[in-house]
């Protein structure tokens, strides 16, 4: 059963607003923000959530409410959490019970603000506001904090996670100007959120994640197939977790990014974050799976680090590989194995180096343990060790 979270949009003007001849009518920033219309606020968290939090049941959206203040009373951050208890004001002038909801959305007719909190869930947006940047607001809302990257460990620098929005169609270190996001009825929306998010907040049935088996410093090598994380009716799992405790506690999320709310992301990718003690995810890196037509242009240039079949870190002892990808069945294979599955292996020279072997020997006999194990396998295990 979904979550039922009603908000009240408080549609508001200052009072020395000059017109409003740029916005919209009330009818479509109801569908916008109270509506299940394919791209609206609440059609993008009902997938999010996989159906868990339902945004249209009992929300509501005012008419215009005038302010008492004029936009020039907004003075920045030193007054933002006055304009959200001017709109307050002046929906209670006009009537509404705030108990009834939720949360409360204000949306302004000029450009004030972006920002949204879980306390006392609100977001503040304007008429500048793009989905992309709303549907972030939302998030905080619902006690989702921002994203990262590894590389560069600050807030606003995942280009795969809506909780990232700021970062959306910039350059990056890794990127060479990436933007996820796709051209909808409103405006930019998307992506979608980052797979540790969708777990934490328990957005995602358990069978439709996978652990792979760890000793804590390296994973045992499994091939697995793995469904976009933002599918709703997938035949595999969708994210794939490897945990760590050394160097330290890390925990590794692997997922792979396709259509809906991630069709902004043309090269399909398989995406890892990972999970610090903190709780933050982290962006780590990349796979984007050869595909016909997938070379790149002025438009769509390729990532940096695309290149390769493999995601490599060292540091985990974590290896992720590309095997096989099958758009027409909604799926990709990879086998996850510890870092030395990444290395030219060499049958007889394992063998000799990792068993200690000396003279003739057969290879199937001393390297292979159970029949059925893959000999690849095996030899990555040993690598391991």
């Amino acid at each position: 059963m979904s979550r039922n979270t009603p908000w009240i949009i408080l549609l508001c003007k200052f009072s020395d607003d000059p017109g409003m001849s740029t916005l919209r009518s009330i009818a479509d920033y109801a569908a916008f923000f109270a509506g299940d219309d394919p791209d609206s606020i609440p059609s993008y968290w009902r997938d999010i959530s996989n159906g868990e939090l339902d945004l249209v049941t009992g929300t509501e959206i005012s008419p215009w409410l005038q302010l008492k203040q004029k936009r020039s009373d907004h003075k920045g951050l030193d007054t933002r959490k006055d304009l959200f208890q001017w709109a307050k004001a002046a929906g209670r002038d006009a009537g509404i019970d705030f108990g009834r909801f939720f949360g409360v959305t204000v949306f302004f007719s000029v450009a004030t603000d972006l920002f949204g909190t879980s306390d006392s869930p609100h977001v503040v947006c304007d008429l500048l506001s793009s989905p992309a940047q709303i549907q972030q607001e939302y998030g905080h809302a619902y006690g989702l904090k921002h994203s990262r990257s590894v590389v560069n460990p600050i807030d606003y620098r995942n280009p795969f996670c809506t909780m990232s929005s700021m970062i959306f169609g910039t350059d990056d270190v890794v990127f060479r100007r990436v933007d996820p996001t796709f051209p909808g009825r409103w405006g930019a929306s998307g992506p979608g959120l980052c797979s540790p998010y969708v777990l934490a907040s328990g957005w995602l049935p358990e069978p439709r994640s996978v652990k792979v088996a760890s000793n804590g410093r390296y994973p045992s090598s499994t091939l697995l197939d793995l469904s976009p994380l933002g599918d709703m009716n997938p035949t595999h799992p969708q994210v794939a977790v490897v945990d760590f405790d050394t160097p330290q506690s890390v925990r590794y999320c692997i997922e792979y990014r396709r259509g809906g709310w991630d069709r902004g992301i043309f090269y399909d990718p398989i995406v890892l974050h990972q999970v610090r003690a903190d709780g933050l995810s982290y962006y780590a890196g990349l796979i984007r799976p050869f595909k016909a037509g997938s070379g790149g242009d002025a438009t769509h240039p390729l990532p940096a680090v695309s290149a390769g079949k493999w995601y490599v870190d060292q540091q985990y002892d974590l290896s992720v590989e590309f095997i096989a990808m099958s758009p027409d069945r909604g799926m990709v294979t990879l086998r996850i194995a510890p870092a030395a599955g990444a290395r030219t292996l060499s049958v007889r020279g394992i063998a000799a180096s990792k068993l200690q072997l000396t003279g003739s020997f057969s290879i199937g006999n001393q390297v292979l343990t159970r029949k059925e194990e893959p000999l690849r396998g095996r030899l990555i295990d040993l690598l391991g060790r």
